[in-house]
């Protein structure tokens, strides 16, 4: 790949993409510290007519929630532009609905996940319940990969009696 050395050439190299998307973790952010020059970066493109978008496949946040943290972080941002795991799962059900034999507002889901699948889902007229707020799960020291591992138990000692 070709190293970039004068600004002409990096704005050459910009003026070919009408769009960027951007990875949040590690990209524009480590935790809760934006990467520096982050905060310069995206206005820049922006005053430059590009659309910026950002991705994660953390699904433990909404949309709304990641907006709220781009605004913490000082970088503006519009829900719209940005793609999460919880986003794309709500998307996907939505545009394929029949499909899955979903009915809005009759079917319910049960999310063994992050938060943001919920509140993505709600946005949609999906009933979801969570892993964590689920009350037949209050048990001390139970957790979610338990709760995969007794149903992979639960599946072949059913399997074994047939």
């Amino acid at each position: 790949m070709h190293c970039i050395t004068s600004k002409e050439e990096a704005l050459k190299f910009v003026n070919q993409f009408q769009s960027f998307i951007f990875d949040c973790d590690g990209v524009i952010w480590t935790g809760n510290h934006l990467i520096p020059k982050v905060q310069l970066l995206i206005p820049f493109l922006r005053n430059l007519g590009k659309q910026i978008f950002f991705l994660t496949n953390n699904s433990s946040n909404s949309r709304f929630d990641y907006s709220k943290k781009f605004e913490e972080l000082g970088i503006e941002t519009k829900e719209i532009e940005i793609l999460s795991s919880s986003f794309g799962t709500a998307l996907f059900i939505e545009q394929n609905l029949q499909l899955l034999n979903f009915k809005k507002n009759k079917h319910s889901v049960y999310i063994i996940g992050g938060k943001g699948i919920e509140l993505e889902l709600a946005k949609i007229g999906i009933h979801s319940i969570s892993f964590d707020e689920d009350n037949t799960n209050k048990r001390s020291n139970f957790n979610q990969k338990q709760f995969v591992n007794e149903m992979l138990e639960l599946k072949q000692s059913q399997s074994q009696s047939q």
